[in-house]
């Protein structure tokens, strides 16, 4: 299955490939096994994973995975893992023998995902920490510097929305300029702070928001997501601010909020909301307070987009 991402207030600018405060983090019901709690490192290969109490952290070259964990191994189904990648739900099994952790996944697993051998490590690498970004804070800036950054920031997010609204999209060039990108902003980050909108304009927030968004760094939208939430939640631009909260959720391994994402069944090809905290009825509550269409109206537009309807609601796991 694949994830597909959307944002209704800018729709049609933001159809590309693919919550509350962070700190608000739900307890998981279900516990990693202690066995496995701590740092791996693949022998013979470059994966690295860092088993937590509710998530499974992995880094293979420059890709960072987050896995929620929805079941644990139990006396009737011993060695067995069920985990929340993007949303949707994988199978592992694992084993210990002579200080040596056996993984593999079970059906198909995504691309890259595969059996592995792994020592333990004496300790948790800094790029297995899923630690917040250093932010200076907000001071007076000269009326030049604003201006020097808001054309920055617009120059770079048209840049990148003309690759996106290409007839064939090139990947090598999104990518370039995304890590461009990420080098920018945290840079900004250090040196001014977050761009809010009461020194950089709401224009210029929400751009550098869906153009940390699109970097897919999992530090970037932890760090900026309270900011966000301050600037654009109740300020009519909820829907930026939602499917922010959203994408990071699900790329932390948990659940969204808002109902914003939604994927493709591998099996049948129909469109589907991707798990939810809530229930529909209190989603749209929800929504209702930010001033925002309902998810109904917000499938309906998305099911426009595709030529099919979009399936509400799937359970996890």
């Amino acid at each position: 299955m694949s994830r597909i991402r959307f944002h209704l207030g800018l729709f049609m600018l933001l159809l590309v490939w693919s919550a509350g405060s962070l700190a608000a983090k739900v307890q998981p019901k279900v516990a990693m096994p202690a066995s496995l709690v701590g740092a791996w490192e693949e022998v013979g290969g470059g994966r690295q994973l860092n088993f937590e109490t509710d998530r499974a952290i992995q880094r293979d070259g420059d890709k960072l995975t987050v896995r929620g964990l929805i079941q644990s191994e139990t006396r009737s189904v011993p060695n067995r893992l069920v985990l929340r990648n993007n949303g949707l739900s994988e199978t592992w099994t694992f084993k210990i023998e002579k200080g040596l952790l056996t993984l593999e996944p079970t059906g198909s697993a995504p691309e890259g995902d595969k059996k592995g051998a792994f020592r333990r490590l004496d300790r948790v690498p800094p790029d297995l920490k899923l630690e917040l970004l250093p932010v200076s804070a907000a001071k007076a800036l000269p009326p030049e510097r604003i201006q020097a950054i808001q054309k920055e920031i617009k120059d770079r997010f048209d840049a990148e929305q003309a690759l996106f609204k290409s007839p064939s999209p090139p990947k090598d060039q999104i990518a370039e300029i995304q890590r461009n990108n990420l080098e920018y902003l945290t840079g900004l980050l250090k040196e001014v702070g977050w761009l809010d909108s009461a020194r950089f304009g709401a224009k210029t927030s929400v751009q550098a928001v869906i153009m940390a968004k699109h970097t897919h760094d999992l530090r970037l939208m932890m760090t900026l997501l309270p900011y966000a939430e301050h600037d654009l939640k109740d300020s009519g631009e909820g829907q930026t601010y939602a499917v922010l909260y959203d994408a990071l959720q699900l790329e932390l391994g948990r659940k969204q909020l808002y109902g914003t994402q939604v994927a493709k069944d591998k099996h049948d090809g129909h469109l589907f909301v991707l798990p939810m905290e809530e229930s529909k009825a209190q989603v749209n509550l929800r929504l209702t307070k930010m001033k925002l269409p309902s998810i109904d109206d917000y499938l309906k537009m998305v099911g426009q987009v595709y030529g099919q309807q979009v399936q509400c609601c799937r359970r996890d796991g």
